[in-house]
């Protein structure tokens, strides 16, 4: 068995034999499954689940029942603002463009205003969307479906050699799913190899002690705050970024107003994390697009920043911040009301 891939960003086409091809595509799934052969029965239902960003309602954790159908959601405190959601509704639309549409948020308002009476609706900041891949349970409602998750060996299902299906689970339980997928792959290529996902740290580990963040502060030039937000960042990778802020005094600059990320976190994106697009950073290696303003007042700061390091044009920097503003506009989808 094997795979053909294809480099998003370059185009080229690669191919990539193995003995084991391990599907672990999310809600993606069904589609990487049905490549490998005949196999008509779905094997994950999708569902979608939406959060706000509003001003902080509440400095404690909040756990709300809907009235309208009495399912939970939560009032969280983030980053000095509040988080609310989630909703859990079945979802069949396009896997690639998601994003909250007028009717999930006309859900949640009214259950947030029934605990907050002060909240108005104008106070979002922005919604997200994303969607649960639940190993396929027919029948039951949305948020009845169970959460645990399941391995599917496709040689004992359906006759598909080398091919294993890792199916639903929850984040928080990331480390027991890994190793149940690498010992079932060791067992079938007979190899002796037990996972050790259990005892290994993870990148950054251990973490940063309030004394050590208040000595690195000073010894910087950073503030308490800059160097607090790092350290919960990049923990013990903290010095990775001071020594660059150090060595380039442009890398203490701020990346925006709302949030308190430096230049310097960038180029260690870069050197470090793989960083290929302007989204890439802003949302899946710094919290800066998650800020109030979705890390818009950042973006082209970034892209200059990345081009400078990766040899962008002005035309490939430009093109870099309409394909994040396109994406960032999925936050605000909401308030345009279906036709």
């Amino acid at each position: 068995p094997g795979v053909q891939l294809k480099d998003m960003i370059s185009g080229e086409i690669h191919q990539a034999k193995a003995r084991i091809v391990l599907n672990a595509a999310g809600h993606w799934a069904d589609r990487v499954s049905s490549m490998f052969g005949n196999n008509p029965k779905r094997l994950i239902r999708r569902t979608k689940g939406i959060h706000l960003l509003v001003p902080q309602l509440s400095q404690n954790a909040t756990v709300c029942f809907a009235q309208s159908d009495g399912r939970l959601f939560f009032v969280m405190p983030w980053q000095g603002y509040s988080l609310i959601g989630t909703t859990d509704t079945d979802y069949s639309g396009d896997l690639d463009i998601l994003y909250s549409e007028s009717s999930d948020v006309a859900y949640l308002l009214p259950e947030i205003r029934r605990a907050f009476p002060n909240f108005r609706t104008e106070e979002v900041f922005y919604t997200t969307a994303g969607l649960r891949a639940l190993a396929s349970t027919e029948g039951k409602k949305a948020s009845d479906v169970s959460r645990s998750h399941k391995l599917v060996d496709h040689e004992q299902k359906n006759g598909i050699a080398g091919f294993i299906s890792v199916l639903g689970g929850k984040i928080t339980g990331y480390r027991a799913i890994a190793q149940e997928a690498v010992d079932l792959v060791c067992k079938k290529l007979k190899l002796n190899a037990p996972c050790l996902t259990a005892t290994t740290p993870l990148p950054g580990a251990p973490s940063v002690q309030a004394t050590e963040i208040s000595r690195t502060a000073q010894q910087s030039g950073l503030s308490v705050e800059t160097i607090g937000h790092l350290a919960g960042l990049y923990g013990s990778r903290l010095p990775q970024i001071t020594e660059l802020a150090h060595r380039s005094p442009r890398g203490r600059q701020p990346i925006c107003s709302h949030c308190p990320d430096i230049l310097a976190q960038i180029e260690h994106s870069i050197k470090e994390e793989a960083t290929c697009t302007v989204s890439d950073f802003l949302l899946r290696r710094s919290g800066v697009g998650l800020s109030p303003c979705q890390g818009l007042d950042a973006a082209e700061t970034v892209a200059s920043e990345m081009g400078h390091l990766l040899g962008w044009n002005a035309a490939e920097q430009q093109q870099q911040v309409e394909a994040y503003r396109a994406q960032a506009a999925l936050g605000q989808r909401y308030l345009i009301k279906p036709e």
